[in-house]
């Protein structure tokens, strides 16, 4: 069971873009770019997965207490795994999400 709101993650995306943080900004970008998927299109993944993509849940390596929610989604053709948080930092919403091929 996903711990994070995938139609919370729409409002955040649809309202205000930019809180979506791409963790390892150039890492995820790059592997997005290597697979044909501009940065502006990765916004469109995010909003196109649906409940049956969920795989399952993750500790974050990073903050302890904190859980990322992993998606295996095909974006044209392409194996993708997602993962992502959401979370408050300052008091705004935010989206910290990777994204790259699976294997």
């Amino acid at each position: 069971m996903p711990v994070h709101s995938l139609e919370t993650l729409r409002e955040i995306i649809q309202n205000t873009p930019d809180h979506v943080v791409f963790s390892t900004k150039s890492k995820t970008v790059d592997a997005c770019r290597r697979l044909g998927i501009p940065k502006r299109e990765m916004f469109q993944v995010l909003l196109e997965l649906e409940p049956e993509h969920f795989y399952k849940s993750v500790d974050d390596h990073f903050i302890v207490g904190d859980q990322l929610d992993v998606y295996y989604y095909d974006y044209e053709s392409i194996p993708l795994y997602i993962k992502f948080k959401i979370t408050i930092i300052n008091g705004k919403k935010l989206i910290v999400t990777s994204m790259h091929g699976r294997k």
